[in-house]
């Protein structure tokens, strides 16, 4: 009941046309064993990590993307020696606000200390979006969907159902607030207000992590990233929400290539045209 709940007393990052399947997902018994986000590829010195599903904070633990297990995973790899580039292989409609803004700052972190590449492989929305503008790259791939950048929660008024059905409940509670907004009875307007206001608040949060992850203005994320639309690989590109269009395949292999921590002048080379890409972004 209470992972029900979470579904509609929360903000959320998430495809709209996501909602009904993660409410569904919620109500139900976790899966025995949920290795979404744990199964860590290792292509030459390129570290691929799966960022499969719905995201939540311990997400794993029903079948999505756990973000303490993920930030566990890119902090190690950032400070392996032997890892070269981190690549998050990201297919998610996006997910819970909570959580989100935490893992942004852990992963601007992991940039400085090597490659991080996001690819939208074949979905980068929303939580998940706000996940792969933190890399130094974010690359999509041809037929990938990018963007809805926006926040949402849902109130469900069941009050004239159950009046219907001849059910009716009485809230005992302590607490001048503490039942506000809740789903037997239709909802006001300072009730409103406050949702809205949570709302707002993760609404601020995820545009100021894209400001710091693209190297951008506030402005330009307000006034080109779709406020909630989404965008195919090439309309990304042409908003600024993504660098290059190339499967995740052609993007391992260009890492491959050009970014091994064996050579000096190949890091040397990364940084210089990384530092570029970051001017070009603010422009």
């Amino acid at each position: 009941m209470a992972r029900g709940r979470y579904f509609t007393d929360s903000p959320w990052a998430l495809l709209p046309s996501a909602r009904f399947g993660v409410a569904d997902a919620l109500v139900k018994d976790p899966p025995p064993l949920a290795v979404s986000g744990g199964v860590l590829e290792v292509r030459g010195e390129v570290a691929v990590v799966p960022v499969h599903g719905v995201i939540f904070p311990r997400g794993d633990v029903m079948g999505g993307v756990g973000l303490d297990r993920l930030g566990r995973h890119v902090r190690a790899l950032a400070s392996d020696d032997r890892i070269g580039a981190i690549v998050l292989d990201i297919d998610s409609p996006g997910g819970s606000v909570a959580g989100v803004t935490e893992l942004a700052a852990l992963l601007r972190e992991a940039r400085e200390q090597k490659p991080l590449v996001a690819v939208a492989n074949h979905t980068m929305a929303s939580a998940g979006y706000w996940i792969g503008a933190q890399a130094t790259t974010v690359v999509a791939s041809p037929s990938a969907r990018v963007g809805s950048v926006g926040v949402y929660s849902m109130h469900t008024d069941i009050s004239a159902a159950l009046e219907r059905e001849g059910v009716r409940h009485t809230l005992v509670s302590a607490g001048e607030f503490k039942t506000e907004g809740n789903h037997l009875e239709p909802l006001d307007n300072d009730a409103l207000e406050q949702i809205q206001a949570t709302v707002d608040e993760a609404a601020a949060m995820f545009h100021a992590d894209l400001a710091l992850g693209r190297n951008v203005g506030p402005a330009k994320v307000a006034e080109r990233f779709g406020g909630g639309r989404m965008f195919g690989a090439d309309g990304a590109r042409a908003a600024g929400m993504i660098d290059r269009v190339a499967t995740l395949d052609e993007t391992i292999n260009w890492l491959g290539y050009f970014h091994s921590p064996k050579s000096a002048a190949t890091r040397k080379r990364y940084r210089a045209a990384e530092r570029a890409l970051r001017v070009g972004r603010a422009r």
